[in-house]
């Protein structure tokens, strides 16, 4: 790698992977979540969580089998060149999509709740050379930077979770079940999409202190966003109810707005919410960057990925900046979703082909 000294702390790693995970999907899930899957999917989630871990753990223990190799270098490996460079491809477009869905439905909501009045593309690009700023430092300064800020967001979170408890109504939530099983497994592709970012445990072996603690820390840095989006869609569906959160396309932070501290310095406490949500935003699109230039890196074959930044900024706006709406990015994000959900399922295949090649070898 081309940084000696990036080497992470678990904490470091834990925290990259709740940055990863955890950016803006909090501020839509609660909506996403209810269209397809009603007050069902409070158990959507946890399911979907559930299955998550399964894949991290298949992810982690296949990554360190290549200790000093990321999952664009090992792929090639595990499934020959030129299968396993037309991989490495498709991942690295998935990255790189995810990046410019990331920057757009950021830019989109700082306009439209917070600078009306600024253009688009003003917001985007401060966003987006701000995230390459941070990236070019390296993998050890963005975990920095995850490290600081995201325990303030699930700080943040738990209070706009549990403050406004007092209009939570119980017998919203008392339909669940009520539909049978078909709703819950139903919306699971859907809500799978908010646990996309789980991928970058395939980025850190190679930068561990202690690659035998990856696991264990990133399991907790999966379980705290499993916990807030079950707790934070339970919230939502007890206060306003299934319709109500149908159609509302922030619902989160209708939550945020309805907490008042009368004379303190939160008093408006959506404004408040939101400062820490465009850090959390910040440092989603950052990982998202890094890893996207590390992989076209190791496409090319090279250790140095700063170059590829300037290449792939550009590239990442015009993701962004193409489609019309927020409607268009949606339905294009669910797209990419269900291309992330086969990257991640794809790494169950990796490892079994990994484990056959293994005993080929042995025999």
């Amino acid at each position: 790698m081309d940084n000696t000294q990036d080497k992470l702390t678990d904490t470091q790693i834990m925290f990259l992977v709740i940055s990863s995970i955890f950016g803006v999907t909090g501020l839509l899930l609660p909506r996403m979540a209810v269209e397809v899957a009603g007050v069902d999917s409070i158990i959507t989630i946890i399911i979907t969580g559930i299955i998550s871990l399964m894949l991290l753990r298949v992810m982690v223990k296949l990554s360190s089998k290549y200790p000093n190799k990321i999952i664009i270098e090992y792929a090639r490996d595990i499934l020959g060149s030129s299968l396993g460079n037309i991989y490495a491809f498709i991942f690295t477009i998935y990255l790189l999509s995810i990046s410019g869905i990331v920057l757009r439905i950021f830019a989109d909501t700082i306009k439209g709740i917070i600078l009306p009045e600024t253009p688009l593309e003003v917001i985007m690009i401060t966003m987006l050379f701000t995230s390459m700023y941070l990236m070019l430092n390296g993998i050890s300064s963005l975990s920095k930077v995850c490290e600081i800020f995201m325990p303030i967001m699930i700080l943040v979170s738990l209070i706009l979770i549990f403050l406004p408890l007092k209009k939570f109504n119980i017998e919203e939530i008392y339909p669940i079940f009520s539909m049978g099983i078909k709703p819950i497994l139903k919306g699971i592709p859907k809500i799978f999409s908010a646990f996309i970012g789980l991928e970058m445990v395939l980025f850190i072996t190679p930068f561990a202190k202690d690659a035998n603690n990856i696991l264990r820390y990133s399991t907790v840095g999966l379980l705290i966003p499993t916990c807030l989006y079950t707790l934070l869609v339970s919230t939502t569906i007890g206060i306003f109810g299934i319709a109500t959160t149908k159609f509302s396309l922030y619902p989160t932070l209708e939550i945020a707005r309805s907490i008042n501290f009368p004379g303190a310095f939160a008093e408006r406490f959506d404004i408040f919410f939101m400062f820490f949500w465009v850090l959390a935003s910040f440092s989603t699109l950052s990982c998202y960057f890094y890893m996207t230039a590390l992989s076209v890196a190791k496409l090319a074959k090279l250790n140095y990925y700063k170059p590829f930044a300037l290449i792939i900024a550009p590239l990442i706006f015009l993701i962004a900046i193409v489609f019309p709406n927020l409607q268009e990015i949606f339905i294009y994000s669910q797209y990419i979703g269900y291309l992330g959900i086969s990257i991640l399922f794809s790494n169950v295949i990796l490892y079994i082909v990994y484990l056959m090649r293994k005993r080929r070898h042995i025999q």
